[in-house]
């Protein structure tokens, strides 16, 4: 599998960031969690937003690998490139842009019969990208290769926390570990 971090906005994790920069937090945890799941890091790498460099590296990424893991650029802006890439260099390519998942909806999921590739591009913000990390990509990976699922905690709150209008209050919370 091959981990791509996407943004102008990115230096490595080692480096000085200069003003309007930030260090690529989600590189290093993604790929940390997919070595811990069991999967193996072929590449990872941090890419500006340049349209034909990352064209390259998801080309490079899908006959490399079964699965291409990108974060950053899928949302809905000028810069977010990865949705459009993943359509043109895939096929049937993407089938869904967009989960009802708060952290996380701007995911992009796509795939290559091809190269028997998965795409899935990961929101730029960190919590996110391994919030969707957890639920789709380690689920889809312990399926894959036949592994448990991982075990269930589950814990009730003993004091109500507010909820947005409009959604229903939390009475509960379950985490899968």
């Amino acid at each position: 599998m091959t981990v791509l971090s996407t943004g102008d906005e990115l230096v490595e994790a080692a480096a000085q960031p200069e003003y309007g920069q930030v260090r690529d937090i989600n590189g290093w945890t993604i790929a940390a969690q997919s070595e811990a799941c069991g999967m193996k890091v072929v590449r990872r790498a941090l890419l500006g937003d340049d349209e034909e460099l990352i064209k390259s590296e998801v080309r490079r990424a899908m006959e490399e690998g079964d699965l291409l893991l990108t974060s950053g650029g899928s949302s809905q802006g000028k810069k977010d490139l990865t949705e459009q890439i993943f359509a043109d260099a895939a096929c049937p390519g993407v089938f869904t842009h967009g989960l009802a998942l708060k952290p996380g909806k701007p995911t992009i999921l796509g795939y290559d019969s091809g190269t028997e590739t998965v795409l899935a591009g990961l929101p730029g913000h960190p919590a996110a990208a391994l919030l969707v990390f957890r639920l789709l990509i380690e689920w889809l990976w312990r399926e894959k290769t036949g592994q448990k699922p991982a075990p269930c905690l589950t814990a009730q709150m003993e004091t109500n926390i507010a909820a947005r209008r409009g959604r229903q209050p939390a009475f509960w919370w379950s985490c899968c570990r």
